[in-house]
């Protein structure tokens, strides 16, 4: 989390590891967006609960494309791709619900506490959110008249 994270210049924190940089007032938002939001299921640590929710540590879709690590977030579990695998492998019984009611300031600093604590990804602007979120709107299947 936080802890592990160094300041490495002015307005900026950089994972000790890894090299990440992003802003301190992001990641620090995004830690607290985390607390209230993730943290019960996917634990402190992203390590998420045997049988029930999946880690976030070496989960390709943390890796991946923000886009798709965005999906997730807003639409729940039912966004995975069909026949994803957990990092760990396991069947997981829990579904995870979707954040959509997150203002897109909050879900840019989730995504880029996420990527930043468990895949040393870069950061998540809030105009890559908002186009994200047009392009899912988009997608979605218009309801029958």
């Amino acid at each position: 989390m936080l802890a592990a994270i160094t300041v490495a210049g002015v307005g900026c924190e950089r994972s000790a590891s890894y090299g990440v940089s992003a802003p301190v007032n992001q990641l620090k938002r995004g830690e607290g967006v985390y607390a209230s939001s993730c943290l019960v299921c996917h634990q402190h640590d992203g390590s998420g609960v045997p049988g029930f929710q999946p880690p976030l540590q070496g989960s390709s879709i943390v890796a991946g494309d923000p886009d798709r690590l965005l999906e997730v977030v807003i639409r729940g579990s039912a966004a995975l791709p069909e026949g994803y695998a957990s990092p760990d492998g396991e069947d997981y019984a829990a579904e995870m619900p979707g954040f959509v009611a997150l203002e897109d300031d909050d879900l840019a600093a989730l995504l880029t506490y996420i990527r930043a604590t468990w895949s040393y990804e870069g950061p998540v602007t809030p105009g890559q959110v908002r186009r994200g979120r047009a392009k899912l709107a988009s997608d979605e299947p218009r309801p029958a008249e």
